[in-house]
């Protein structure tokens, strides 16, 4: 199936324009899931730091009732009960100055947790315990020199009545870490998700927020995948490349089903048009395949170039026929001067020098007679002259390398013949004869040349004529039409003669450097036996004044 052009600059009008509406489309898309994923980090982040504010605010709680329960040891002296100022499920242990440990209240822990108590704050002011479960413990000092030690369970707050994190997304998890080790989940905690948790991992595809805990080692960590709140198509970023792509892809299919259709089609036109501008005519019966406009463009070629060939044959005909005439005509009346005005002249010319005779006494009429006949041989040289131009005699009988010799001898040309002379067709030789006569004739002209040169060289499988001077030169017409237009009409004609017998003729000049014409006439290749190539010069008759006597 052949498409149109219309269909081809649609194509690639489109195909640009959905690469940069693909590209601009991917660098928003890019924008919208950056700021989508910025919006997700912000929201998580103060939703952190409000849990986190929360729960510093209980442990605050927590840690000013064993402030003031401190405040009143011994509780004896003070006459109260711990479990007045203790919070609900806060555990308290009373280290003693001597070291050793009391529990205090109805809810404490057992010994051996206790221990594990006082020996994480040991060293430090507070802690996190992880077994038998997570519990923040802190000491705080008393006044006679021991210590309360206070456990917090992670329980103790309960999140899970207050905290729901669905209601902030189905696909985010919440944590309180402490010390990389999780003491409390919620949410959608996966094993992908878990690492993020405890910072021992990082994936871009999720947002990962932290909110430091006042007053304790604990921080809420909360981590969601950014992507499922985007609306599905933001999420097909990841497969815009491969469509982008897949566009220059296809551009690339386009460009070159372009370049097949119709840049390598067109340019196979242009050198048909060209060699039919040559007179190639068979090289329009390549067919031109493309679009099909382009398969258009070679039908008319094809079609002018038939009716140019058709009619450029009936023109060879016709200028064929009609130089046949007109050489016809030039014998007839060269003959008809040779046998009429030639003979008359002469006859003439006898009657005067039997009067001359006769007037022998009468010395001035006798010089007047001398004058007379003078004239009358003039006359004769000239029509001998113009019946040779008209009807080369030295053609018809000795051949076209003879003729040329006598012409340009005659014009005062160095004439050179080289290789082996052969006789051609009459009217091969005639219109040679008549193209080399017109050259001489516009170097008598117009040439104003000290030298004139006429070379005649034939090869196995050509014949090549050169006339050359040093005259003035002139531009060159480009094509035939400007031979008539600049005034050319004998290079109009030697074109059209070289045309009716095969020839190439080629015609180089410039101002002040001279002219050459070359005709070159493509020969048959000879049999064997043929004699050896020679090399023949004849000088010149004459030059006048160092310039040819044209």
């Amino acid at each position: 199936m052949r498409h149109s052009l219309r269909f081809q600059i649609i194509l690639w009008g489109l195909l640009p324009v959905l690469i940069l509406v693909i590209s601009f489309s991917l660098t928003g898309v890019q924008s919208h899931r950056r700021s989508m994923r910025a919006l997700v980090a912000q929201r998580n982040t103060l939703l952190g730091q409000t849990l986190a504010h929360e729960i510093a605010h209980q442990v605050t709680m927590y840690r000013t009732s064993v402030q003031a329960l401190a405040e009143l040891w011994p509780l004896e002296t003070a006459g109260v009960s711990p479990q007045t100022f203790l919070s609900p499920g806060l555990m308290l242990v009373y280290l003693t100055p001597e070291g050793s440990i009391q529990l205090l209240g109805h809810v404490s822990p057992s010994e051996e947790v206790a221990a594990r108590w006082v020996r994480a704050v040991a060293d430090s002011e507070q802690a996190t315990v992880f077994d038998p479960q997570p519990a923040l413990v802190w000491q705080q000092p008393l006044s006679d020199g021991g210590a309360l030690v206070a456990g917090m369970p992670i329980s103790t707050l309960q999140l899970d009545e207050w905290l729901d994190p669905v209601d902030i997304s189905p696909y985010a998890a919440l944590a309180i870490v402490s010390e990389g080790r999780l003491i409390y989940t919620s949410g959608n905690v996966t094993d992908e998700i878990r690492p993020l948790l405890t910072g021992r991992g990082t994936d871009s595809a999720y947002t990962v927020s932290l909110a430091p805990i006042a007053g304790t080692p604990w921080e809420v960590v909360i981590v969601e995948p950014w992507e499922p709140l985007t609306a599905p198509f933001f999420r097909l970023d990841r497969w815009l490349p491969f469509v982008v792509a897949g566009a220059i892809f296809f551009s690339g299919l386009a460009l070159l089903y372009g370049i097949h259709t119709l840049v390598r089609p067109l340019h196979t036109l242009a050198q048909q048009a060209r060699g039919v501008g040559r007179g190639e005519f068979d090289v329009v019966n390549t067919p031109v395949r493309g679009v099909r406009e382009v398969e258009e463009v070679w039908l008319a070629l094809r079609q002018m170039a038939e009716q140019v060939r058709d009619y450029q044959d009936a023109l060879k005909q016709y200028i064929g026929r009609l130089t046949h005439m007109q050489e016809e005509e030039r014998g007839r009346l060269a003959r008809e001067l040779h046998d009429g005005l030639v003979q008359d002249l002469v006859a003439l010319d006898h009657r005067v020098q039997r009067l001359q005779r006769t007037l022998a006494a009468d010395e001035a009429l006798k010089e007047q007679l001398e004058d007379v006949r003078r004239e009358i041989g003039t006359l004769i040289t000239e029509l001998r002259r113009t019946c040779q131009a008209l009807r080369p005699l030295y053609l018809e009988e000795l051949g076209l390398v003879s003729a040329l010799e006598v012409i340009a001898r005659d014009a005062g040309a160095l004439f050179t013949v080289e290789g082996t002379p052969r006789r051609l067709d009459a009217d091969t030789e005639l219109a040679l004869y008549r193209m080399v006569q017109e050259a001489l004739n516009n170097v008598k002209r117009h040439a104003q040349a000290s030298r004139v040169e006429v070379v005649v060289s034939f090869t196995p499988s050509a014949l090549h004529i050169r006339v050359r001077d040093d005259g003035v030169g002139f531009h060159v017409p480009s094509r035939l039409s400007d031979f008539t237009a600049a005034g050319h009409f004998g290079l109009l004609s030697m074109t059209e003669r070289a045309h009716l017998i095969g020839a190439h003729l080629l015609i180089r000049s410039a101002p002040q450097a001279g002219t050459t014409v070359e005709i070159t006439l493509p020969l048959p290749t000879p049999g064997s036996g043929n004699p050896q190539p020679v090399r023949r010069t004849a000088a010149p008759r004459h030059l006048a004044g160092g310039k040819t006597g044209q």
